[in-house]
């Protein structure tokens, strides 16, 4: 694997294990909401339901939002990666002084 694929798989990974983290917020998010929703006798303890049904809503929009932006950082990143293959391989081509 070449050096450039090597920086580029890294970046993929780290933003993959960014976009996995916010996913697992919002499943946590959306199943404690669906608890609340589906078991009003086991929340007990909260005493304020309204506000804890707010702060999971605000929860899984906040993580839909984090995945969307990770989203466009990758195609972003794809698109950067495309370029620069696109300037190395020209740039090899003009370099060979047997062409």
């Amino acid at each position: 694997m070449s050096k450039f694929n090597k920086y580029r798989n890294h970046k993929h990974l780290l933003l993959q294990a960014v976009k996995s983290n916010f996913f697992s917020k919002k499943l946590a998010a959306q199943t404690n909401l669906a608890n609340y929703l589906n078991n009003p006798a086991g929340i007990g303890e909260h005493g304020d339901l309204v506000s804890e049904g707010v702060k999971l809503v605000e929860e899984i929009e906040n993580a839909e939002s984090c995945i969307e932006q990770v989203d466009r950082i990758i195609d972003d990143l794809e698109d950067s990666f495309q370029d620069q293959a696109k300037v190395t391989s020209t740039k090899a081509f003009t370099d060979n002084p047997f062409l």
